[in-house]
């Protein structure tokens, strides 16, 4: 009768071993939330950890967004997703994005009278006049046939 005493004890000892495992990884898996008009509310984690199990509702409400998404920041995303917490970080980018525009120079960096023709550069008015633009000073072509006649 010993040895039966003995197996059982064992037994009973594994059982309550696995059930204790089985316990913390459920509280690894899930998060209470409870306080407010809400009540409590199990949800997964979606990730094993021991942060954040026993969320007061209210408490994390009276945090400024900015502070609660970098202190808690899977907190803030089932708040968002359970409709408690309101989002506004697609409203914070689209204004963001409108700032920048605001603020960015025009394309071809050029400004907008450069754009409507109002600073033309010199060599445009010969354009204008109807001569042709060289790409060399005409002092630098005459030089340059002279150095060549001076040389045979």
């Amino acid at each position: 009768m010993t040895t039966d005493k003995k197996k059982s004890f064992v037994k009973e000892r594994v059982s309550e071993i696995a059930l204790l495992i089985l316990l913390v990884a459920l509280v690894a898996l899930i998060r209470v939330y409870h306080g407010g008009e809400h009540g409590l509310m199990v949800v997964w984690k979606g990730e094993p950890s021991f942060t954040d199990t026993i969320v007061y509702v209210p408490e994390m409400l009276n945090l400024p967004a900015q502070d609660l998404k970098a202190e808690h920041p899977s907190v803030y995303s089932q708040l968002v997703a359970m409709d408690i917490l309101e989002d506004n970080t697609e409203l914070e980018q689209i204004r963001a994005r409108r700032l920048k525009k605001r603020n960015a120079p025009p394309p071809g960096g050029k400004s907008e009278s450069t754009a409507a023709g109002e600073n033309k550069p010199a060599d445009d008015k010969s354009e204008a006049q109807g001569e042709p633009a060289s790409d060399k000073p005409a002092a630098d072509a005459g030089s340059e046939s002279d150095s060549k006649a001076g040389k045979q």
